[in-house]
C-alpha cells in the first residue's frame, strides 16, 4: 500500500476579517457577525497552520489525570494518551485503545483530509478532552448565534502565546501553533476541564503505538 502525505487542509478563509483580528482586534468583546466571524477564522488558520508542526503536548484534565497528545508533521502522525485509553492515527493505520484493549485497522484511503475521529478521541479521555477542531465547531457555532457574546484575548499558557474565545457556555484557546491550550465548558452534557501545562516543539516518546502490555488485535485482513 503506498505512502500518503497528509495534505493541508484548504480552507476558505475571510482575508478582511481575519486581518482585523490579528491586527489590533483580537481583544475584547465581539458584537458584530463580522468581528466574531473574524475569530473563527483565526482560530482555524492557527489550526491549518500548525498541520506540518511536531510537537508534544501534556494535559492536566479535570479529575487530576494527565493526558498527552502528539503530532507528526511529516509524515503526519497524531496519537492522543489517556489514562482510560489512546486514539492514534497514522499514515496507515487507526488505533484505537480501552484500558485493557487496543484494535487496528485500516485507514481509509479517502481519511487523508479528515480531522481526527472526535468521538474517538473523547470516547478514550472517558469523555474528558475535546480537540482543537471541536473547539473551533464550538466557537463557530456561538458566533452564529444571534445575539451571543464572544470575547477574543490573548494569553499566555505552558509559556506558549494562545488566543483564547469566551462566550456564556466555555472558554477555548489554542496556541499560536494550533494546539488546543485550554478548554472550560460543558459539551454534550460532560463537563471538560482540560489546561496545557508542558509544551514540546519534537515528538516524545513512542506515542504512535498501542498502550504497554495492552492486547493488541489486529484486523482479520
Amino acid at each position: 500500500m503506498p505512502v500518503h502525505a497528509a495534505p493541508r487542509r484548504l480552507l476558505v478563509l475571510v482575508p478582511v476579517l481575519a486581518a482585523l483580528l490579528l491586527a489590533g482586534c483580537s481583544t475584547g468583546s465581539l458584537d458584530r457577525f463580522g468581528t466574531r466571524s473574524a475569530a473563527v477564522n483565526g482560530l482555524a488558520a492557527q489550526l491549518d497552520h500548525g498541520q506540518d508542526d511536531s510537537y508534544t503536548a501534556d494535559y492536566r484534565l479535570s479529575d487530576g489525570s494527565r493526558a498527552v497528545f502528539a503530532q507528526q508533521g511529516d509524515p503526519h502522525r497524531i496519537g492522543y494518551d489517556f489514562d482510560s485509553g489512546r486514539y492514534i492515527r497514522t499514515v496507515l493505520w487507526v488505533i484505537r485503545c480501552t484500558a485493557t484493549t487496543c484494535t487496528r485497522g485500516h485507514r481509509p484511503a479517502d481519511d487523508y483530509q479528515q480531522p481526527p475521529d472526535e468521538a474517538a478521541v473523547r470516547a478514550a479521555s472517558a469523555y474528558r478532552f475535546v480537540t482543537a477542531q471541536r473547539i473551533i465547531g464550538l466557537v463557530r457555532a456561538a458566533a452564529e448565534r444571534p445575539g451571543s457574546s464572544v470575547h477574543v484575548d490573548r494569553r499566555t499558557i505552558a509559556g506558549q502565546p494562545a488566543r483564547c474565545v469566551r462566550t456564556g457556555g466555555f472558554t477555548g484557546c489554542l496556541t499560536d501553533a494550533g494546539v488546543p491550550a485550554l478548554f472550560r465548558g460543558t459539551v454534550d452534557g460532560y463537563r471538560i476541564e482540560e489546561t496545557l501545562i508542558r509544551y514540546r516543539p519534537r515528538v516524545v516518546g513512542h506515542p504512535f503505538g498501542p498502550m504497554p502490555g495492552v492486547r493488541l488485535d489486529k484486523p482479520a485482513n
